[in-house]
């Protein structure tokens, strides 16, 4: 489905990034970040969501639940090192260590008090909160995670491909592979879609460069958590495997499972309003 079709099926408004400050903030390698931050809502008690995407995750993915968020609270995303926004030298680290550290420089650079911090990690997203939480010793309010991992999806020999083929035969043949790997791994609907899109745009030559981040273990980050933590599963979800992540129940200390009735209901209208107050309630309940 064409980019323009997509977003007229599902009539994105955007809000969130449009009206947002949007820009780049230098960490201390030097490497520039991109951050969308919109700190508007200052009747929450300043509470902030620190919102970081999974591996290959585009702005379709998540702008409805963005809108949804930034009309109740103030909402940083910051973008992970394997996003096309930011240009990765080749000397620049690409490993869950370095995003980590990115998570914590960023948040002090807008004066963000810990306290007041919601982490919003979605897939891979969540293991670069989870050693940010260990590594740099910060301490949220709590964390949703949206269907983690101890160990990343990424397929692996889409890597090894990128790692034996020149560039541009790699790039054709990783879309062709992509979309038949997706065939039957993702469920009928907007998650279908919104990740074909993703193998439209696919970068494997970024994805080679963050090779690191597909090899990592979370389970002593996710152990090491000792705020509140939300697990945001669905069953509905093909893809990320509901068993596995719901395991973390048991590692992560002070961990509580939020079932969500399918994929779309947390990515889309009108899910994202509903799904929202739900965080509002549990956040609302956690003391201060």
């Amino acid at each position: 489905m064409p980019k323009n079709d997509f977003e007229s099926k599902y009539k994105f408004d955007w809000k969130f990034i449009n009206e947002a400050k949007k820009e780049y903030v230098t960490v201390s390698d030097n490497l520039d970040i991109y951050c969308i931050y919109s700190n508007k809502n200052k009747n929450t008690n300043r509470t902030t969501f620190v919102f970081i995407q999974g591996f290959g995750s585009e702005k379709e993915t998540w702008t409805d639940l963005w809108d949804a968020i930034a009309e109740v609270y103030n909402l940083l995303v910051i973008d992970p090192r394997d996003k096309d926004t930011i240009n990765l030298q080749k000397d620049s680290e690409c490993s869950v260590q370095r995003m980590a550290k990115d998570i914590a420089e960023i948040i002090k650079h807008y004066q963000i008090e810990e306290k007041n911090i919601v982490f919003f990690g979605s897939s891979v997203g969540a293991t670069y909160i989870a050693h940010c939480i260990t590594q740099e010793k910060i301490e949220p309010k709590c964390c949703f995670f949206a269907s983690p991992a101890r160990k990343p999806r990424a397929p692996g020999f889409l890597i090894t491909l990128a790692l034996i083929l020149p560039k541009n035969i790699v790039n054709w043949l990783g879309k062709k592979i992509g979309r038949m790997y997706l065939r039957n791994k993702v469920s009928e609907g907007f998650q279908k879609e919104v990740y074909y899109q993703r193998v439209e745009k696919i970068n494997i030559e970024k994805w080679k460069n963050c090779n690191q981040v597909r090899k990592w273990d979370a389970t002593n980050d996710f152990k090491g958590i000792k705020s509140p933590v939300f697990l945001i599963l669905t069953e509905h979800d093909k893809y990320h495997n509901y068993q596995e992540s719901k395991k973390l129940e048991e590692i992560i200390p002070n961990c509580k499972t939020l079932t969500v009735p399918t994929y779309d209901y947390f990515h889309i209208k009108p899910g994202v309003y509903e799904f929202t107050q739900t965080m509002k309630k549990i956040i609302d309940k956690i003391p201060t």
